[in-house]
């Protein structure tokens, strides 16, 4: 018999005699029997205070005046080793090496680069019905009509054709809705009445945007977004650069042609310029004064009075 074959009864004899059981590493028996066996240590976890030190090392690092992120891969990691282990926040913590903070990093990044993803995708997410950030969706986040819902608004009231308002009113085009204090052309206008009345309208909306637009490019100020600023410094803004705007063309008059400006100069008048302002309100008469803003009735009303005023005004112009 060959004695070098694997089924010799001599070589199988040898292999049980050299084998024996498996043994557990985490046994007591595996630590007294085999003391140079080392358990792996445990994966340390980030804590939120380490990812915060991390970040804050890694955008300074990058942003270094001097060596900025051009430099070698294992050169910057190594500068942000020695950043984060020098922290005072994490005293008492043990050391990282460049490695781990590389690898922490990357997922750091890579959540970070998806929150924001997400985040972008949420505001261009468009809710139904607004299909961009037009007039009316601007009018309903607008405090346009808060001074007059709590009643800090100027009193006003005017006659037209009889009929007596108590609110003031906007001049509009034709996206926004029919409230009694919006006052809007008339697309399709049917007869001469309808006819003056939206020639005027939009002539008289037309002059408001002219002379908005003539600020804009006169004052840069006017011209670029105010987000940073609040309600009552932009109020301010406009209020000098209109005044600015007309003590230019006192300054420039002279030079302009020579037209008759008597039927837009006001008389002699005893009224006082004092502005009285409404009374402070309850909410239940909060809630009475917006249904009054948002009349549709009103609105109809004060348009056919508008038109028919405007008629007796100008009807005979074209005669």
């Amino acid at each position: 018999m060959d004695p070098f074959s694997l089924h010799a009864p001599g070589f199988v004899n040898l292999l049980a005699s050299q084998s024996s059981s498996p043994i557990d590493v985490d046994s007591a028996e595996a630590a007294v029997n085999s003391p140079g066996l080392v358990k792996p240590a445990e994966r340390r976890k980030w804590s939120t205070k380490e990812d915060l030190v991390l970040i804050s090392v890694w955008l300074n690092t990058s942003k270094d005046p001097i060596v900025s992120n051009e430099q070698k891969l294992g050169a910057f990691w190594k500068r942000i080793e020695a950043y984060f282990n020098s922290s005072p926040q994490l005293i008492g913590s043990l050391p990282r090496e460049w490695g781990q903070c590389k690898q922490r990093w990357g997922r750091v990044n890579a959540e970070v680069c998806r929150f924001v993803g997400s985040h972008e995708t949420a505001l261009k997410e468009q809710a139904s019905g607004q299909s961009t950030l037009n007039d009316i969706n601007v009018l309903d986040r607008s405090p346009v009509f808060d001074d007059i819902l709590h009643g800090r608004a100027p009193k006003v009231k005017f006659k037209v054709n009889n009929h007596t308002y108590r609110m003031a009113y906007y001049l509009t085009d034709g996206i926004y809705p029919n409230w009694s204090t919006f006052i809007q052309s008339i697309p399709l206008p049917q007869g001469p009445k309808a006819e003056k009345f939206a020639q005027k309208q939009e002539s008289a909306r037309k002059d408001v945007e002219r002379a908005f637009g003539v600020l804009q490019s006169r004052f840069a100020i006017v011209k670029n977004p105010a987000l940073q600023w609040d309600k009552e410094k932009i109020g301010k803004i406009m209020r000098t650069c209109v005044i600015l705007h007309n003590m230019i063309v006192e300054n420039e008059r002279h030079g302009y042609a020579q037209i008759n400006t008597s039927e837009f100069e006001s008389g002699e008048s005893s009224r006082s310029s004092k502005v009285t302002s409404r009374e402070s309100i309850q909410a239940g008469d909060m809630l009475d004064m917006r249904r009054e803003v948002r009349d549709q009735e009103k609105h109809a009303r004060l348009k056919a009075d508008l038109m028919e005023n405007i008629w007796q005004l100008f009807g005979d112009e074209d005669e």
